[in-house]
């Protein structure tokens, strides 16, 4: 280079000489790259707004902080950007959440395609998947009989089983066809004198039947199979009892 040197007074004094002059340059040379290519994870239907889904991983080998800086944003795949979005936590790490209810476009699987972008200008980038199940409750409980029936003498046990009321949840996972029962109503005040264990649905008498003083014939039942989803899915059934 020919360099032109000057000084700074009134007139102002000057000469040119040759000099060498060495520019480093510093260039982002490197990619974000995530931990893992493909990311899997599994959510409830009825999840918030904003609930985690998973957190995801990269790091930039540029050895220049202007350069190694990473956000992270949601770019697909289909729908998954109005579902998502990424809440950047700092040092490569990225947190996938979700940005609104799910429920609304009832899909069991999303693709949601998240970019790393460096700081560097044009910024550089890599990209990663997330497969996400959607876990939905499609069944409710059904009874396993029509009908069920019951006779039992005034005097029948406390405690002891009487009769055991079934029902099946066609759903695939847990807790969508895990099935608990409930009483509801009963006529004659019966919901004072049965109980029904919620895990098995066996009903037996609570308390002497002698200490009803009215001394029904019939006490009718209502009963519930109701399944752990989010929203519950249930199904009910009537069980007459018959005193002698």
């Amino acid at each position: 280079f020919r360099v032109l040197l000057s000084d700074g007074g009134s007139s102002p004094r000057s000469a040119a000489s040759q000099a060498q002059v060495t520019v480093n340059v510093t260039r982002n040379q490197q990619d974000p790259i995530f931990f893992n290519q493909v990311y899997v994870a599994t959510i409830q239907e009825s999840v918030a707004i904003g609930t985690s889904v998973i957190d995801v991983t990269a790091q930039d080998s540029d050895t220049n902080s202007a350069f190694n800086q990473i956000s992270f944003a949601v770019i697909g795949d289909d729908t998954a950007p109005n579902f998502y979005d990424v809440t950047n936590l700092g040092g490569g790490r990225g947190r996938v959440v979700t940005k609104a209810v799910l429920s609304t476009e009832g899909k069991d699987r999303y693709v949601v395609r998240v970019v790393a972008r460096d700081n560097g200008s044009p910024s550089r980038s890599g990209t990663a998947v997330v497969n996400v199940s959607i876990q939905r409750n499609f069944f409710r409980p059904e009874w396993v009989q029509s009908n069920y029936v019951a006779s039992i003498g005034v005097t029948q046990t406390v405690g002891v089983t009487f009769i055991t009321v079934r029902a099946n949840d066609a759903d695939n996972t847990a807790p969508h066809n895990t099935v608990n029962y409930r009483i509801l109503t009963s006529s004659n005040n019966g919901t004072s004198y049965f109980k029904l264990d919620k895990e098995t649905g066996a009903i037996s008498v609570s308390q002497p039947l002698t200490m009803d003083t009215t001394k029904p014939s019939l006490y009718t039942l209502s009963v519930e199979a109701y399944d752990l989803g989010t929203p519950s899915l249930t199904a009910t059934s009537t069980v007459p009892v018959t005193i002698s």
